[in-house]
């Protein structure tokens, strides 16, 4: 019973990051609004503030998910073989606000 509630709650983080970060790409951050962002996830204000205690903490956590899987995606380009030129045009295009390889 506590992995579903795991499971689900995290499936929750998710969505409200995705989008809240589709939002601050499309509206600006400051423009972004907590009903902007439950209407793209899709779910009510008051769950997001079951999750998060602000729109500053969520644009904190979507920020460290963004530098979490670009530093994932950059371990797994320096650990691979590819050519150098390749490497660092597949880690800038990584760069851009995608969840790459997720």
């Amino acid at each position: 019973m506590q992995k579903k509630t795991f499971d689900r709650d995290a499936a929750r983080r998710r969505v409200i990051l995705d989008a809240a970060r589709d939002c601050i790409l499309k509206f600006g951050y400051t423009k972004s609004s907590l009903e902007d962002i439950a209407k793209q996830a899709a779910i009510s204000r008051p769950l997001i503030y079951r999750k998060f205690k602000s729109k500053e903490e969520i644009f904190g956590a979507v920020l460290e998910d963004l530098f979490e899987t670009q530093y994932r995606a950059r371990n797994r380009l320096s650990q691979s073989r590819e050519a150098g030129g390749k490497s660092l045009c597949r880690s800038m295009k990584l760069c851009c606000l995608t969840r790459g390889g997720s």
